[in-house]
This record gives structure tokens, sequence and C-alpha cells, in this order.
């Protein structure tokens, strides 16, 4: 019997839970730069939403490799970071409180 209120699934092949993770939280931006990890954490959170199984960090930093989307180091906020998104930002919809670990809620 199924008990659980919702069914968790997983996305058939990371590559494309990357590519619909871009599309849906991500916005191009030539100037920006973002921390793989930071991209984690919005990933994790839209496949909650989304009734996805997430990935490990190592699976998701690997699904970006493949992708060439990881730059090794680059200037984020004006310090040097280790895995790097070059040329996005997080959505706003999507974006981290600066100093905090929970999620910002979008605006009524």
């Amino acid at each position: 019997p199924k008990s659980a209120s919702r069914i968790i699934t997983f996305c058939p092949i990371l590559r494309n839970c990357i590519a619909r993770l871009i599309a849906e939280c991500l916005e191009a931006d030539g100037l920006s730069s973002v921390k793989a990890k930071d991209v984690y954490e919005v990933y994790v959170r839209w496949c909650n939403e989304n009734n996805f199984h997430a990935e490990n960090k190592s699976n998701f930093i690997a699904g970006l490799r493949s992708r060439n989307l990881i730059t090794e180091h680059a200037t984020v906020e004006g310090k040097t970071a280790f895995n790097v998104i070059r040329g996005y930002k997080i959505a706003d919809d999507y974006s981290l409180e600066p100093s905090q670990s929970s999620w910002a809620e979008p605006p009524l």
C-alpha cells in the first residue's frame, strides 16, 4: 500500500535535471558568477518542490562538469571561489539571503 503523501521520483537523467534547473532557477548574466555549492542548495530545493530525488553534491558537481559549466577558480562577490559557474546568477525567486542558510521568501 502507498502510505506516503507524496511520491518522490528520480529525474531520469541528471543532465536533463540540470538543464531544467538552469532554465527555471538560474538567469544568464555575462557579468555574474555563482558558486556551485550555492547552486546545489537551489537544486535540492528545486528537487523537493518538483518531487525529484536530489543527487548528492559530488554527483551534482560531476553533472555540471560533464556539461562544461564549472570553472575551477573565479571571483564571486569579490572573493576567489572554487567550482564556479560563470555567466549565470541565481534567479530572485530562488536566491539565498546573504547571511542565512534558509531560503528567502518571494515577495507577495
